[in-house]
């Protein structure tokens, strides 16, 4: 499997199945992107490796990357949408990553930080 295929299987549980990813995922996965962004845009190996580690700690995750990884091997090498990508799709893949993963984070920061509805009431 190519390390594009890694990342684009994983960008895409990022935006469609978000809900799989419980609060210790949601904080690893902002760590997960500290580490990407180091890393140069080309570096698809090291990403996909990364990504790798990160879905072992979560097996929901890991189940719906390997789940869109393995569709794509069913449809055949000019059919999954990720063997064939230019060097320019490949680091708008990249880009697509980044940026998914900090909105993720950011969602959950912002809902973290949203105060209860009990404790805003004043007591008069």
């Amino acid at each position: 499997m190519k390390s594009t295929q890694t990342i684009a299987a994983f960008l895409e549980v990022l935006k469609t199945q978000e809900a799989l990813f419980s609060p210790a995922a949601l904080q690893d996965l902002s760590q997960l992107e500290q580490g990407i962004a180091t890393l140069a845009d080309d570096q698809y190996d090291d990403m996909a490796k990364a990504i790798r580690g990160f879905c072992k700690n979560y097996p929901p995750v890991r189940e719906a990357v390997m789940s869109r990884t393995e569709l794509g091997k069913d449809r055949g090498a000019g059919d999954t949408g990720y063997a064939t990508l230019t060097p320019e799709q490949e680091k708008r893949i990249i880009e697509l990553l980044k940026n998914e993963i900090r909105r993720v984070c950011a969602k959950a920061s912002s809902q973290e930080s949203k105060p209860d509805k009990d404790s805003t009431k004043s007591s008069h």
